[in-house]
């Protein structure tokens, strides 16, 4: 088991200080030292009391399912935290890794900070090497999946786009 976590949440928007924000979902993946999925985590959070959705994500979270799987969740967002730690185990410096996963860190730190502090503080961006690839080959092309704004599927498609950037044809 490598010491890498793949985290993606999906958030009421894009300020984790606005009035009513809550993390909606997260999903995790373990991997092994062949950066191949091991295991993973989903849950989606109960809405609470409150809750706003920013601008567009209304509609985006209803159109995915999101929404309605949120109404129906029992679990608050504490509980959904509790239950990641508990499926994460014994597993201890754990690397913090995703697409622009700074945004997820933050979000971590103000609505689960228990994982927050769980995590190693070293992370790693799959978007910065993407970013990193396109500057030394520009015509780097990568078939990647439509977001579908759920967060199992973005990680996987993190972890995807992750192989095609480090692997050789």
């Amino acid at each position: 088991m490598s010491n890498l976590l793949f985290v993606d949440l999906e958030n009421t928007g894009l300020n984790e200080f606005a009035n009513g924000a809550q993390v909606l979902e997260v999903a995790a993946l373990k991997v092994n030292e062949q950066m191949q999925e091991t295991d993973y985590f989903s849950a989606p959070c109960a809405l609470a009391d409150g809750y706003q959705l920013e601008n567009g994500a209304r509609g985006m979270h209803e159109e995915n399912g999101l929404l309605n799987a949120c109404l129906r969740s029992s679990s608050t967002v504490y509980q959904v935290e509790s239950s990641v730690l508990e499926w994460i185990g014994d597993l201890e410096n754990l690397v913090l890794c995703g697409s622009s996963v700074h945004y997820d860190r933050r979000w971590l730190k103000v609505h689960m900070p228990r994982l927050f502090y769980h995590l190693h503080y070293q992370q790693m961006d799959v978007t910065s090497l993407l970013i990193a690839r396109r500057c030394f080959e520009p015509e780097f092309k990568v078939e990647r999946n439509k977001t579908a704004h759920r967060a199992l599927a973005d990680i996987r498609d993190t972890l995807k786009l992750f192989h095609a950037l480090t692997t050789k044809d």
